[in-house]
């Protein structure tokens, strides 16, 4: 079991850097993406690899893996999330769309997700 936490930090500390700001420089259609495990949420928060805040608003959308509509009840410790959003306050994100994923995906295997705009 401490073998397993242990795993999961690890991959939580690579996942942040999975990060991405992106944009036209000058403040306007500035995005964030992230691919994360949820280490603690709320009724209006998540936080991703132990760091990342994402704020949940009423217009946040969610989704299953394959991008079809899904609910903010299916939020639970250790899940995998893809969020995309704008830049909130203190470094947080504020979320347009979060996504449910089955595990970590890798580089190798975003093609079969095609919403996913990590690097």
């Amino acid at each position: 079991m401490e073998r397993l936490l242990a795993i999961m930090v690890l991959v939580a500390a690579l996942v942040t850097a999975s990060a991405v700001l992106a944009g036209d420089g000058e403040g306007e259609g500035e995005e964030r993406f992230i691919q994360g495990i949820i280490s603690s949420y709320g009724t209006s928060s998540v936080v991703l690899n132990e760091r990342q805040t994402v704020n949940i608003k009423p217009e946040t959308r969610f989704f299953d893996s394959s991008g079809n509509d899904s609910s903010f009840y299916r939020l639970s410790d250790y899940k995998w999330l893809y969020v995309e959003g704008a830049p909130g306050e203190a470094g947080s994100i504020d979320a347009e769309k979060i996504y449910f994923l089955p595990k970590y995906i890798s580089g190798k295997e975003r093609y079969r997700y095609e919403y996913m705009q990590l690097p």
